[in-house]
């Protein structure tokens, strides 16, 4: 059962990680042991980045590919 009293005052908003917002909605996405064990490797401070970067370039290309 939710708190229906929650204390707010401590909470604050998130920032953007970068220079735009990010959507409200994330994915998940399972890798082949081997990948997951290179992924596992990078520095975590900049896992979400790393894997968001590749994504939109990855998407970039799809989108352009089906656009010709």
């Amino acid at each position: 059962m939710a708190n229906p009293n929650p204390k707010i005052e401590n909470l604050k908003p998130n920032k953007p990680l970068g220079e735009k917002a990010l959507s409200r909605k994330s994915i998940g996405v399972k890798l082949e042991p081997e990948y997951y064990e290179m992924y596992m490797k990078l520095p975590a401070k900049t896992r979400g980045s790393f894997v968001r970067k590749i994504l939109q370039e990855a998407i970039r290309e799809e989108i352009k590919k089906q656009s010709v």
